[in-house]
C-alpha cells in the first residue's frame, strides 16, 4: 500500500471543496423553499397562470444553472 501524507495544504483543499459544496446546496434549498411559499406564489400571480408549473421549473433551473457558472 502507498503512504498517505496529510499536509496542511491537503486539509485546506478538502475544506475549500466542502465549503463550495455546502454553499451550492444551501442556495438550492433556499430557491426550492421560496418557490413553495404561498405568499411568493400569490405576489407574483403564479397561481393564476396556465403554465405555473413550467414557470416554477424554469425559475429553479435558471437559478441552479446560474449558480454553476
Amino acid at each position: 500500500m502507498g503512504t498517505h501524507r496529510r499536509t496542511t495544504y491537503s486539509y485546506l483543499i478538502v475544506a475549500f471543496v466542502a465549503l463550495g459544496s455546502l454553499t451550492f446546496g444551501y442556495s438550492n434549498v433556499i430557491i426550492g423553499t421560496t418557490l413553495a411559499q404561498p405568499t411568493f406564489i400569490s405576489y407574483f400571480n403564479i397561481d393564476k397562470l396556465d403554465n405555473s408549473d413550467a414557470i416554477s421549473g424554469a425559475t429553479s433551473g435558471i437559478y441552479t444553472g446560474g449558480g454553476r457558472m
